[in-house]
């Protein structure tokens, strides 16, 4: 049990990003009697989670991390996506924010300018969106007097930049430099093939199921050669950051983000 959170893992389960079948590790998971089950993987075993899910009608809600708040995903899911729960930065939901969002300019900008020059790559997903805000960044960091590798270093680290992934503000301290402004939390609803599509998607929170944040979670994420080097406690760990991302404390009406806790 995470007690800054109030999130204990009671059960994580590997799989691997190109599985056919995830019956065994939800199987398990249902087991240890979570109140939702957070998936963090990849396609095509995303899909695959999805679907088993639902075959086996487990009762608790769903959540995915950003990989999966994508089109293609939808649209291999299916049904099986309805009711999904996708925590996101705002590239995938460009068209469903605020027009007080500081993310207003740069996102219809970025996601024109994206569909023009790549119109076989289909909707601008996050994954473009971290590219693009890398060069803005590294551009002030070098403006700022990053002529040497360690000039440039400190130079980044007093950077603030409002790009396609959130609200940089790059610190000593905080190297990210996103805060829990730059997600949204998602949902997908009768069968939508784009995250982006505003009358299928509610953006921000709604209702959660529990009336609460969940304070039992499953974890399924993706068995790669990256992912075997962790150790069970990290894996646990790494299940307690994402959740916290995730569930805790979102439950505060449908025009609110979802936010983290330190």
């Amino acid at each position: 049990m995470d007690a800054a959170v109030g999130v204990q893992v009671v059960d994580a389960e590997a799989i691997a990003p190109t599985a056919t079948d995830a019956t065994t590790q939800l199987t398990r998971i249902k087991g240890a009697n979570p109140q939702a089950v957070l998936v963090w993987t990849t396609l095509p075993s995303a899909t695959v989670v999805a679907k088993a899910y639902r075959e086996l009608a487990l009762p608790y809600q769903l959540y995915y991390s950003e990989s999966s708040a994508n089109p293609i995903f939808l649209t291999q899911a299916g049904d099986a996506a309805n009711g999904v729960l996708f925590v996101t930065e705002k590239a995938a939901v460009a068209d469903a924010i605020g027009n007080d969002d500081p993310q207003k300019r740069a996102l219809p900008h970025y996601a024109t300018a994206f569909a023009q020059q790549y119109p076989k790559d289909g909707p601008p997903s996050i994954f473009g969106g971290f590219g693009y805000d890398a060069v803005y960044v590294l551009a002030q960091g070098l403006q700022r007097g990053g002529a040497s590798s360690a000039a440039l270093r400190d130079a980044l680290e007093h950077v603030t930049y409002t790009g396609v992934s959130g609200v940089f503000r790059i610190s000593t301290s905080d190297h990210n430099g996103l805060g829990s402004d730059a997600v949204e939390l998602v949902q997908a609803q009768n069968g939508n093939s784009s995250l982006s599509a505003g009358h299928r998607i509610s953006a921000g929170r709604t209702a959660s199921p529990l009336g609460h944040a969940p304070s039992a979670l499953g974890f399924l994420f993706a068995a790669s050669s990256a992912a075997r080097l962790l150790q069970a406690t990290f894996s646990a760990r790494l299940a307690l950051i994402a959740s916290t991302m995730l569930v805790a404390d979102w439950v505060r009406g449908p025009q609110s983000r979802c936010r983290t806790r330190d």
